[in-house]
C-alpha cells in the first residue's frame, strides 16, 4: 500500500507556519482529489456533491483528501528555468508543459512506530522526488544530486488546486551553479534503463526547453498556454503549471498576462 500526507490544516502563529496532517494512502487520493469529475452510478460528482463552489471548503472542513503535493522550479545559471514536456502516459497534464518537477510528497516515516513526519522529513522527500525525475540529466557530466541541506528554505507559495478539489500544492525555487553550466538529457542511459526495468525508468517526459526569468517575464499567460514572444512559441499548460508560473512571478517582478 503506497502511503502518503494529506494536509487537514494550515495556519499561521508567531510568524510560523503550521501544517496539521494525515497520514492517508495513494487509494484515497485516486477516488477523492484525482476524482472530481467522475460521473458515479446516480449521475453526480465528488465535485457538484462535496465542492460545488464558488468557494472551495477550509482544509479543516474539507471531506477530500487533499495529499500534499508540489511543483518545482530548477533553474541553471546562464542557461534558464528547466521546463518539462509532459508525456501521454502521465495521469495528469498529458502532453501539456510542466514545472522542472511534480510530484505527491512521500516522506519517509513509520507512523505505525509512533514516528512522525517533520520539516527534515519534507525537505528529504522534496530532495529524493528531485534527484528522481532528474536522474537523466548531466550538469558538467555528472548526475544531479540535491540534498535537503541545499534546497532547505526553498518554498516561496502555497496554493490549492481547484481542478483537484482543493488539493494542496507548495512551490519550490532552486538555482543552481553561479558560473555557466554544461546541462545535457542522458538520452542513451534513459533508453538503456528503459529495456532493463520499464518502470523504475519512467519520468515526467523526455521533452525540455530552458526559459529564462526574463522571458517569463515577458510571456502571454492565460489559463492553459504561455507564448514567449521572443521566440514566438506557445506551451500548452494544465492550470495548476499555470499558476505555479504567475506565483514565481509574483515572487520575482510582474508578468504579462
Amino acid at each position: 500500500m503506497i502511503m502518503t500526507v494529506g494536509l487537514d490544516n494550515l495556519t499561521h502563529k508567531d510568524n510560523k507556519i503550521i501544517l496539521t496532517y494525515s497520514n492517508t494512502t495513494y487509494w484515497d487520493l485516486l477516488r477523492t482529489n484525482r476524482a472530481m469529475d467522475y460521473e458515479w452510478e446516480n449521475r453526480k460528482t465528488n465535485r457538484n456533491v462535496y465542492e460545488p463552489g464558488p468557494f472551495i471548503s477550509p482544509l479543516e472542513f474539507s471531506l477530500m483528501v487533499n495529499h500534499i503535493g508540489f511543483n518545482g522550479f530548477i533553474e541553471f545559471h546562464e542557461i534558464g528555468i528547466l521546463f518539462v514536456g509532459r508525456s501521454n502516459k502521465m495521469s495528469v497534464g498529458k502532453k501539456t508543459w510542466g514545472t522542472s518537477i511534480s510530484a505527491k510528497l512521500s516522506p519517509k516515516y513509520d507512523y505505525k512506530k509512533g514516528e512522525h513526519f517533520t520539516l527534515d522529513g519534507f525537505y528529504d522527500s522534496i530532495a529524493e522526488s528531485i534527484n528522481r525525475e532528474l536522474k537523466y540529466f548531466r550538469v558538467n557530466g555528472q548526475p544531479i544530486n540535491v540534498t535537503a541541506k541545499q534546497i532547505n528554505g526553498s518554498i516561496f507559495a502555497f496554493y490549492r488546486d481547484l481542478v483537484e478539489g482543493g488539493k494542496t500544492q507548495f512551490l519550490l525555487y532552486h538555482k543552481f551553479g553561479n558560473e555557466k553550466l554544461d546541462v545535457k538529457f542522458n538520452k542513451d542511459g534513459y533508453e538503456s534503463s528503459l529495456k532493463q526495468d520499464k518502470s523504475s525508468a519512467m519520468i515526467d517526459g523526455t521533452k525540455y526547453a530552458f526559459l529564462t526569468i526574463d522571458q517569463l517575464k515577458q510571456a502571454y499567460i492565460t489559463q492553459d498556454e504561455m507564448f514567449i514572444s521572443g521566440l514566438k512559441k506557445k506551451y500548452k499548460m494544465t492550470p495548476s503549471a499555470v499558476a505555479s508560473v504567475v506565483l514565481l512571478l509574483e515572487a520575482m517582478g510582474k508578468g504579462k498576462s
